[in-house]
């Protein structure tokens, strides 16, 4: 079964939601409350490339993502809202290293991630 590639789009979305407006996304205790991690932060709505949030499809994204256990939602940050702590490493090395950091298999990691977007594909079917 493939997942098709709008799913991913969606998720994007949800992850741009959490780096913009009042809604600054997940961080690391000791940052400063507005620093960002996204990767595309420093793109401004008038240049090209920015793409507006869809906020209404984000925030159905957001109830999936509110009801996973915490490892999985560590999961989502790892490969989401918080690409630069990894380098925007290539994904099996980010997958290895950031299972290592949330203490769980490289196999539950690349699970909770399928499992995210099979849940978010339902959620638009």
């Amino acid at each position: 079964m493939q997942i098709p590639s709008w799913v991913e789009y969606e998720i994007q979305n949800w992850a741009r939601m959490h780096w913009v407006g009042s809604m600054p996304g997940p961080r690391r205790i000791g940052q400063e409350a507005r620093q960002c991690m996204y990767p595309f932060q420093d793109v401004e709505e008038d240049e090209p490339g920015y793409e507006t949030v869809n906020y209404e499809r984000a925030q159905q994204v957001e109830g999936i993502y509110q009801k996973l256990p915490h490892e999985d939602r560590r999961v989502l940050h790892a490969e989401y809202t918080r690409v630069k702590e990894y380098g925007n490493m290539p994904d099996h090395i980010r997958a290895a290293v950031a299972s290592k950091k949330i203490g769980i298999t490289v196999s539950y990691y690349k699970l909770a991630l399928l499992s995210f977007r099979k849940k978010v594909w339902g959620a638009f079917k």
